[in-house]
């Protein structure tokens, strides 16, 4: 290196304001220290992106393949590091590892998987990277038989300097900013909040990202109730939990293990047992009475900007990535 780190960020889920923005932050905030680089597929879903490239099976996470015009592109900007945040049965992470060996970067993976142990491809996959960052401890778990070098660590930071508190009183009790799906507990909120008014997701969740801080601003408790299954667990707090208190909502959410390891110690946070709608009514009820008492939840975004913002998830990937060399 000549005392600049160039880094490639490589995700389909690069074409979401969420995880894009905290690249395009990157670079001015490191003062041109760290330059990053976005790898993503120029077209995913209902996402068009004239920055991105080309990929063989848009749409489908573990088959999706970059086509040569983006490697010639990475190979130009010349990365010290490829940072691919797919999952190690992903078609592209073995695509980017061989390209990472062939022209000398350091490889590293972020990945989510919670449920899985591994198969030995996929072991050898972990094996050849140089870090693997991993969004919760049980991901952490997975990893350690096959690569000791880990850090835990979300894919992104909360721009909290956007998901800031309002300055009216919120028209609703309770937002669900979720999937309407079982897993994420929208049935248990249903049979809680017979009592409350609920801000429940536009439908096929149509509102923009960057209408979320207002929609966030219009309730007092964010609730997310999500249940765990053998075949899906959450993977984190939940972005949106992390963007309703940075916003001054309180959440009341579940007793799933990654909620509870991400939220324990995040103040107005309650947790509740998966499915019990009485516990969660009862926890909305006493998150109602705090909102009415001190207003919004101020100690729970200043939390949130210390342990999930921007500052403080660059500085944990940031050290990290540097003491690779």
């Amino acid at each position: 290196m000549d005392g600049k780190l160039k880094l490639a960020v490589v995700s389909h889920s690069l074409v979401a304001e969420r995880q894009f923005w905290f690249f395009d932050w990157l670079t001015p905030a490191t003062m041109g220290t760290l330059e990053v680089m976005k790898v993503a597929p120029s077209r995913w879903g209902k996402y068009t992106r004239s920055w991105g490239f080309p990929v063989i099976n848009e749409g489908n996470m573990v088959q999706y393949e970059f086509y040569d015009e983006a490697f010639k592109a990475v190979q130009d900007f010349k990365p010290d590091i490829i940072y691919v945040q797919q999952e190690a049965y992903c078609k592209v992470t073995a695509q980017f590892l061989r390209f990472a060996k062939s022209v000398g970067s350091k490889f590293v993976l972020f990945v989510w998987e919670n449920l899985n142990e591994y198969t030995p491809y996929q072991g050898n996959i972990l094996k050849d990277c140089d870090l693997v960052v991993c969004g919760n401890g049980r991901a952490e778990g997975l990893v350690k038989p096959h690569n000791e070098h880990t850090l835990r660590c979300i894919q992104v930071g909360v721009q909290t300097s956007v998901f800031v508190p309002g300055m009216f009183r919120p028209a609703k009790d309770v937002i669900f900013q979720g999937r309407m799906a079982p897993e994420k507990g929208y049935r248990v909120l249903q049979r809680a909040a017979k009592r409350f008014s609920v801000l429940w997701p536009e439908p096929n969740q149509s509102s923009s990202y960057t209408d979320l801080p207002t929609r966030y601003n219009d309730a007092k408790v964010h609730a997310s109730p999500s249940i765990d299954s053998p075949w899906w667990k959450e993977q984190h707090a939940g972005y949106a939990n992390l963007e309703a208190l940075s916003c001054g909502l309180y959440v009341a959410t579940s007793d799933s293990v990654a909620i509870v390891e991400a939220l324990n110690g995040c103040p107005g946070v309650k947790f509740s047992r998966q499915g019990d709608h009485e516990a969660l009514r009862k926890d909305i009820e006493d998150e109602l009475s705090l909102y009415d008492e001190k207003g919004r939840n101020i100690r729970g975004r200043e939390w949130v900007v210390a342990n999930f913002g921007y500052d403080a998830i660059a500085k944990q990937l940031v050290s990290a990535l540097e003491a690779l060399f």
